[in-house]
């Protein structure tokens, strides 16, 4: 009886995880932040905000010829 109430219960939390990650992938691609605001949260804003800047950062340290 725990396993399946532990089933159910992890198989809902992964359908909302996995509906979250979608609208903010939704969201991203479909409004820019400036003429189109984006409809996430704030902290979501932050985390978005910090992860860009490590890409800036990592494409700064690529060859310009995509080698290794």
């Amino acid at each position: 009886m725990a396993y399946f109430v532990a089933d159910l219960f992890m198989t809902v939390f992964e359908s909302t995880v996995s509906t979250i990650f979608l609208c903010f992938c939704e969201d991203l691609e479909r409004n820019n932040g400036t003429s189109s605001p984006y409809y996430m949260s704030d902290s979501l804003k932050k985390l978005l905000i910090h992860r860009s800047d490590a890409l800036v950062g990592d494409q700064k340290t690529e060859k310009p010829d995509g080698g290794f």
